[in-house]
């Protein structure tokens, strides 16, 4: 699996401009009545970006969560669909989210679909924006003694649907 420093200049573009987002867009958040936000969302939106392997291409596909915040902490399940064109394939991928402020992680079991099914798993490290995520992350995909170790780096841009 190849280290970040090795990654394309494409996807160091990607991290970098995620982390300036991320500083940029995290400050005290003021609030009229200083009490405590707590809320739970529904949030969909589309999903770009690059996966980098023995094939690289471009990732297309769209991400629906659902998410608790509790005063700065947020945790929920997220699940995607995305077409990764460097292996000319469809994946859909469900797993746990976790995050404080701006930064957050997410784990999730990863199904490649097509006539010879692969499965396998990704995590990836996220940056948020008040409605862009940028994440990157590594990944693993097998089927049968076939094995294909990935990294992935994009950009999400969900918005809530409905908040309860």
């Amino acid at each position: 699996m190849p280290s970040p420093r090795q990654l394309p200049s494409t996807a160091r573009a990607v991290l970098g401009a995620a982390a300036l987002l991320a500083g940029l867009g995290w400050s005290p958040t003021a609030r009229a009545d200083e009490g405590s936000y707590r809320t739970y969302a529904v949030m969909l939106g589309p999903n770009v970006g690059g996966s980098f392997h023995k094939s690289p291409g471009l990732l297309v596909g769209g991400e629906l969560s659902f998410v608790h915040f509790n005063d700065g902490v947020w945790f929920g399940l997220y699940s995607d669909v995305l077409y990764d064109q460097g292996l000319s394939r469809t994946r859909f991928s469900i797993g746990p989210e976790v995050g404080l402020g701006p930064f957050g992680v997410d784990f999730g079991f990863v199904r490649e679909l097509g006539a010879d099914p692969r499965y396998g798993w990704r995590v990836r490290g996220l940056l948020s924006a008040v409605f862009i995520t940028a994440y990157a992350g590594p990944g693993l995909i097998r089927s049968g003694e076939q094995k294909i170790d990935f990294w992935e780096a994009g950009l999400l841009f969900k918005t809530p649907i409905k908040q309860f």
